[in-house]
Parts: C-alpha cells; sequence; structure tokens
C-alpha cells in the first residue's frame, strides 16, 4: 500500500467491505504522515520565531544599561513561559488530531467487522431456512 496516494484504493467499482476498510485505512494513513509533516514543520517554525525573539533580549537591555537588572531576567523568565505555552498549545492541538485520526481508524475496523459479523448471521439464518425446508420435506 502506498502511503502517499490514497487515490489507489478509491475505485468505486470495487465497493466490498474490504475494500471500504483498505480504502479508510489508506485515507486516514495518509493523514497521519500529512500531520506528521506538519507538525515537523510548525515545530521548526516556533523554534526559530522563539530562537530570534531570545535574541533581541539582550540588545533591548543592553542600550539601556540594564543587563543586570530584575527587569532583564524577568524579559527571560516571560519569553521563556511565552515559548512553554505557545509550544504546549501546539503539540495539544497535534495530539487532538492524532486523537481524531485513531477513532477514524477504529470506527472503519469496527464498521468493517460489524459487516462480517452480519453477513455470518444472514448465512447463518439462509442456512437454517434451508435445513428447515429439507425438514418439512422428508
Amino acid at each position: 500500500m502506498p502511503a502517499n496516494n490514497p487515490a489507489a484504493y478509491l475505485n468505486p467499482t470495487f465497493s466490498s467491505p474490504l475494500a471500504g476498510l483498505m480504502r479508510n485505512l489508506a485515507v486516514t494513513d495518509y493523514q497521519r504522515s500529512m500531520l506528521n509533516r506538519q507538525g515537523t514543520v510548525g515545530q521548526r517554525d516556533m523554534e526559530r520565531q522563539f530562537r530570534s525573539m531570545r535574541e533581541a533580549i539582550p540588545g533591548q537591555f543592553a542600550r539601556r544599561g540594564m543587563t543586570n537588572s530584575g527587569l532583564h531576567n524577568k524579559a527571560w523568565g516571560n519569553q521563556f513561559a511565552n515559548e512553554d505555552r505557545g509550544l504546549g498549545g501546539f503539540q495539544s492541538n497535534l495530539q487532538n488530531q492524532y486523537m481524531q485520526l485513531q477513532q477514524d481508524q477504529v470506527g472503519a475496523e469496527n464498521r468493517y467487522a460489524g459487516t462480517r459479523a452480519q453477513r455470518d448471521y444472514d448465512a447463518g439464518l439462509r442456512r437454517a431456512n434451508i435445513a428447515s425446508q429439507i425438514r418439512g420435506l422428508g
């Protein structure tokens, strides 16, 4: 199964439950790989932004001769708190998206299992009907 091409399983003429499961799993896998890429790029962008913000702090206080002041230390503390909040929110959002993909996958697997169980149940009913008809003839 190619992880980057869910369209390979989107053939509308083939609609067995197994094909539906394969299609849903391929789409979920593709979405998961895109989410991995988005997470990596997003985290790098945030780190780059945080780095440039940290680089500006010493210059802001050096111009005023306040590099040893409490305000300078407070600025560093605020910067790290902002980074922690920003990165934590980003990772929480990513985790929620991963959880949704996992729920989609479990839903697809449950639909397939339900379809399979229903087919087995229907086949059992057919066999029971045939058996009762055979008994009625004898």
